[in-house]
């Protein structure tokens, strides 16, 4: 919640709105919020106990740990995917009030019924944000999880770290791939907003993410692909030093 304006911000940049004023970055964060919550709650349901069973493997059977690695890859990209049946029409919504598509939370779910899309418009662009999600979290946990371990061996001589030390290495991980998938960020961004860019686009037929991709390369050039890619490394990163310093 805290950092909800400077994604909406990026959410902007990247569908070339602007702001008529300040409280358009703060337009539909209660919505937003009351999504986290049982999205948040499928991840962690999923992916703690899929970890905890996993890590029960035996060290000697796998001593390059290589076998570990897949399963907290596996878990986390299980676990994300299972928090996408509530996080994908959460993030439809949100990104249409964000980019000025829709006014409120309110307006973009009925928005999304009007145009006579029912249900499936609520997952506009989901194979996009399985895309982009899927890897980031999966990229994300088994990079903060080994670069946690060496720090914690190499570097300080104690297994638990300070909380300020799992921020630090959290908004690492986080810059890093912000910046790496910022061009499926953008895919994902244009699809689910696509049925209100343009005139006459509000019943126009949903395009796939390479089709997507290919468009906005053809009419605005390659460098548009990292549209919002700064503002997405800072909102990435201070999510990351968030979720991981308050985690740990």
């Amino acid at each position: 919640m805290l950092l909800y304006p400077i994604e909406a911000l990026k959410t902007q940049i990247q569908t070339r709105q602007r702001p008529k004023h300040p409280l358009q970055l703060i337009n539909g964060l209660l919505g937003s919020a009351a999504g986290m919550f049982p999205s948040g709650f499928l991840f962690f349901f999923a992916y703690e106990p899929i970890k905890l069973l996993l890590s029960q493997l035996d060290p000697a059977a796998d001593p390059a740990g290589l076998a570990l690695l897949a399963v907290r890859i596996a878990s986390a990209a299980l676990s994300m995917a299972v928090c996408g049946l509530m996080q994908i029409p959460s993030d439809v919504v949100k990104t249409r009030v964000q980019s000025g598509a829709a006014a409120t939370t309110s307006h973009g779910f009925a928005q999304l019924w009007l145009e006579g899309r029912g249900p499936r418009g609520l997952y506009l662009g989901a194979g996009a944000w399985l895309a982009l999600h899927v890897p980031r979290v999966a990229l994300t946990y088994v990079i903060y999880e080994y670069l946690r371990a060496g720090y914690a061996s190499r570097i300080v001589p104690r297994a638990v770290l300070a909380h300020w030390e799992s921020a630090a290495i959290g908004g690492a991980c986080g810059m890093m791939h912000g910046f790496l998938l910022s061009p499926l960020d953008l895919v994902r961004t244009r699809l689910m907003v696509r049925p209100r860019l343009g005139p006459g686009a509000e019943l126009a037929a949903p395009r796939s993410g390479w089709a997507e991709a290919a468009h906005i390369v053809r009419e605005e050039g390659p460098l548009a692909l990292l549209l919002g890619a700064p503002h997405r490394m800072l909102w990435m990163a201070a999510r990351g030093a968030v979720f991981f310093g308050t985690l740990e």
